[in-house]
């Protein structure tokens, strides 16, 4: 027995970008007035957590429990869609953000919904920081290699974007709120952006047993900075650049 093909349809036919979805609460649904409820798995959406879907017990795989056939549920839409990957909702990682995101690889293009005072793009460079998701380049941690729109999307039916200028000239895409779009930050990722320099880290030197006391105005071979007289809350001591 697989999971209801209808099931997925319904899943894949929601509006929401991400198609990532979780467990909710099992309920006893009451569908015949004489005969007893029937127990049902309940489903909800990680982006907008106000719509659910449920199927029967009886209908689905037996020893499929409810987390396994929402990861199913997940791994469909993401297929149809031509996601590499997707998450959603709220993430616990450092002080906690929420971010919703997919990617598309094909044309390095990811789709972002965040709420709270970070925009979306911070929110994914978070993402990425905790191993929420793996950046697919290196490129990714830099912020300014990303080209982004705010703007309205329609997820169903499925769009496979071969570009950004072919995903904006796309009828699923809208500059203004429509019925069936949601409001989303597209992120293209372009690949010959130049990521800043990262500053030199000056190594220390390693300390002796019997540390030699510089003198002052004296050059370090190391950082090439003079030693100077630095005064501390109660006391002072005598360093350069590499303290």
């Amino acid at each position: 027995m697989a999971i209801p093909a209808n099931l997925l349809q319904q899943a894949e036919d929601h509006a929401c970008f991400s198609g990532v979805w979780r467990n909710d609460s099992s309920v006893q649904c009451v569908t015949h007035p004489t005969q007893p409820p029937k127990l049902m798995y309940v489903f909800q959406c990680q982006d907008c957590l106000s719509f659910h879907l449920g199927v029967d017990v009886s209908l689905v795989p037996k020893g499929l429990v409810e987390h396994q056939i929402a990861t199913k549920l997940t791994q469909h839409v993401q297929q149809a869609r031509g996601y590499a990957f997707s998450v959603g909702g709220y993430h616990t990682s450092g002080s906690g953000f929420w971010l919703s995101a997919a990617y598309w690889p094909q044309a390095q293009i990811f789709v972002l919904r965040s709420r709270g005072p970070q925009t979306a793009l911070h929110a994914l460079q978070e993402a990425f920081q905790y191993g929420i998701m793996v950046p697919p380049d290196p490129g990714m941690l830099n912020t300014a290699a990303f080209l982004t729109h705010d703007t309205f999307l329609r997820s169903s039916p499925a769009l496979h974007p071969s570009s950004l200028s072919n995903l904006l000239a796309s009828s699923s895409v809208s500059r203004t709120p429509k019925p069936g779009f949601r409001p989303v930050t597209i992120a293209a990722y372009q690949a010959t952006v130049q990521t800043s320099p990262q500053r030199p880290v000056v190594p220390k030197k390693a300390p002796s047993a019997l540390p030699n006391i510089p003198k002052l105005g004296k050059t370090c071979s190391v950082c090439k900075q003079a030693f100077r007289k630095k005064d501390l809350l109660t006391s002072t001591y005598i360093g350069c650049g590499c303290d």
